[in-house]
């Protein structure tokens, strides 16, 4: 039999046309803000899509009189809200905002008014630093506007805005607004003569520099005729995987180049996930390794602990021992203050999941330079002593090892308890034996999750008799690890590879001596093989093997991952047409294929049933499923009725 490779006979612009159609659930670079106008003619030369909270940025800048006409367009929390918009001219957060905040009044109509934010506790209607002309707000749709001129002050190139949105108004002062990711990542820069926007930290230059240029020219230098002769195996398996990364890193670079200028810290699942694929296509570690940090950790005096844990905030660790004979708990916590005259804390809450209610261990350096540690009831947030806490605490000791605080103690759980919430802060300062209020960062307001003390399953929850954690927080490493295995291979396996098997089937019953069929079906089935063998091989870092909960679901893989390779294969050799050997391999081929996007659409369902992502994924699967499953009817019916209409006539 004679082997072939197919790929030479592949165009490579059809490959990357056909990838950017299977990758539209990228966003275009478009942006919403252009399709906005407002009345009395207003007009502004720039506009942007702000990366938080849905909000949109209109303005003009006349250096002349070093003004800046703008038009700031956001949804309120709730209809009776409000949403603001500042410049900052000596910071980057809230304090020292100069902000124009618009809401609903007592009769229905729009107020806006201004505030000079000099603290937290005290947010009063005030004039503002800056000159304020044109000051109006009105509603569109479910949409507050905010209209002003404001004049900057004279000589700056660039300034610090913020903008944010709340869901209540007291009189005429703003309600507290969420501190979720979104809320406190609400910030950016306006370069005011360039008119571009950095938010957090810059734009996508580089990136676009390494994986829009270096990269295509890797798969250039692959098509660069060689004088020597090639394994035409080799030359296939690189061409395929030059031509995948080629075309996903371009989709990516799309969506680098609208977001790049925004955020390079918006997280954006889509390009998350997209970014990730490329650089594991490319061989590079994209994600960390398994190994804990925590295990390479050792204590003085003999200490040592059953578990431990490297917690996923504020780069924390917890070792510990559980007793239930006792029901006694000894621990290490080590963590990092957030300066060298900071403190690091962690607690157990017996009664809540946050601050309030917390029975904390907390350590700090003396002015002495030794190490203090104190306990602390936490009843509130203003008042915080050192004070006995409700639980029996023995063997409560602290250290410093390098940059890192260490607590130790043995802490008697109450008797009866299956489970309890723990957790962990840093702070900067001290003020005598109280600590200094910490920062209100994503990290530090995640920092907790839920000890359950008599379950050896882990959702969510820190097993004290086993060695697993999955903490509580929003940004959980190993939940987003399980959301993109779950994101890539349903898409790949699930969606992508029906979907080529049906091109294969159904495009080329009026045409078939039209190869674009074939281009079509082969594109489609690399894709899903390639991006999910990726999806494939990320199982094997979440597999738990202390538990066969998800083995089906394994085996099911396993199958499912040999037979599609077994395809993938068979193309580097494929009977020629008139071949003795071409009936059987059409029969093998299908047969196999089949069985291969049946054996994909069960084990996406079985992977959702695992993950549990809630109701609306798994309905959306199956409704996707049953759609496809339509389809393959209407299709069969219309080639029955052909073939019906061939042999008539």
């Amino acid at each position: 039999m004679e082997s072939s490779c197919l790929l030479p006979r592949f165009p490579p612009t059809l490959a990357f046309l056909f990838f950017l159609l299977f990758c539209k659930a990228t966003p275009g670079s478009s942006q919403q803000c252009l399709s906005q106008t407002f009345p009395k003619g207003r007009s502004f030369d720039h506009c942007e899509d702000l990366p938080q909270l849905g909000a949109f940025l209109h303005w003009s800048f006349r250096p002349t009189n070093s003004s800046l006409d703008l038009a700031f367009v956001a949804l309120p929390a709730t209809p009776s809200g409000w949403v603001a918009w500042a410049l900052n001219p000596v910071g980057q957060g809230m304090i020292g905002a100069q902000a124009l905040l618009a809401f609903r009044g007592a009769g229905g109509g729009m107020a806006v008014e201004t505030f000079n934010l000099s603290s937290y506790s005290s947010v009063e209607p005030s004039p503002i630093s800056m000159e304020v002309s044109g000051l109006e707000a009105d509603v569109s749709g479910r949409l507050m506007r905010i209209f002003a001129t404001v004049h900057v002050p004279s000589g700056k190139t660039s300034i610090n805005h913020v903008w944010q949105i709340g869901g209540s108004m007291v009189r005429s002062k703003p309600g507290v607004h969420r501190l979720e990711r979104p809320n406190l990542s609400s910030k950016g820069r306006l370069e005011l003569q360039s008119a571009k926007m950095i938010f957090a930290g810059g734009t996508a230059g580089s990136w676009r520099t390494d994986w829009g240029i270096l990269l295509p020219i890797g798969a250039a230098l692959a098509f660069v005729p060689s004088e020597r002769p090639v394994n035409r195996a080799w030359s296939c398996a690189f061409l395929c995987s030059q031509s995948f990364a080629y075309s996903i890193g371009i989709v990516s670079l799309f969506v680098g180049i609208h977001l790049g200028s925004k955020s390079l810290e918006v997280e954006y699942s889509t390009h998350q996930n997209l970014t990730w694929i490329l650089l594991s296509l490319c061989g590079l570690q994209a994600t960390p390794g398994s190994s804990q940090q925590c295990l390479s950790q050792t204590f003085p005096k003999g200490r040592s602990f059953d578990h431990c844990e490297d917690l996923p905030q504020l780069g924390a660790f917890l070792h510990w021992s559980f007793r239930p004979s006792n029901s006694s708990l000894d621990l290490a916590f080590v963590a990092r203050p957030a300066t060298p005259s900071g403190w690091v804390a962690w607690a157990i809450n017996p009664v809540g999941q946050g601050m309030i209610g917390a029975q904390a261990l907390l350590a700090f350096r003396g002015p002495d330079g030794g190490m203090i540690v104190e306990t602390f009831n936490l009843t509130s947030y203003s008042s915080v002593e050192p004070s006995p806490i409700s639980m029996e605490v023995s063997g409560l000791e602290a250290d410093f090892s390098g940059e890192m605080m260490r607590i130790f103690a043995t802490v008697g759980i109450p008797q009866g308890k299956t489970s309890v919430n723990h957790l962990w802060q840093a702070g900067g300062s001290m003020v005598g034996s109280k600590p200094g209020v910490h920062g209100t960062d994503f990290p530090n307001l995640n920092s907790k999750g839920r000890l359950n003390l008599q379950s050896n399953t882990m959702v969510r929850r820190l097993n004290l008799q086993s060695n697993t954690m999955v903490p509580a927080g929003a940004t959980n490493n190993k939940n987003l690890k399980f959301q993109n295995h779950g994101i890539v291979n349903g898409i790949t396996w699930g969606i992508l590879l029906p979907i080529g098997a049906m091109l294969a089937r159904y495009l080329k019953i009026y045409k078939p001596e039209n190869p674009a069929w074939y281009y079509a079906h082969m594109s489609c089935q690399l894709f899903a093989y390639t991006i999910g063998a990726i999806g494939f091989f990320t199982g094997f870092q979440l597999r738990d093997p202390a538990t066969a909960v998800n083995s089906g679901h394994r085996i099911v893989a396993y199958i499912l991952f040999l037979l599609s390779s077994f395809q993938v294969a068979a193309l580097l050799y494929t009977p020629q047409e008139g071949h003795r050997l071409r009936p059987q391999w059409n029969l093998l081929h299908k047969l196999i294929g089949a069985t291969a996007v049946f054996l994909a659409v069960t084990n996406v369902l079985i992977g959702l049933s695992i993950l549990k992502p809630g109701a609306v994924w798994m309905e959306g699967y199956i409704s996707a499923v049953v759609v496809m499953g339509l389809l393959i009817c209407v299709l069969e019916s219309v080639i029955n009725r052909k073939n019906s209409s061939d042999s008539n006539a």
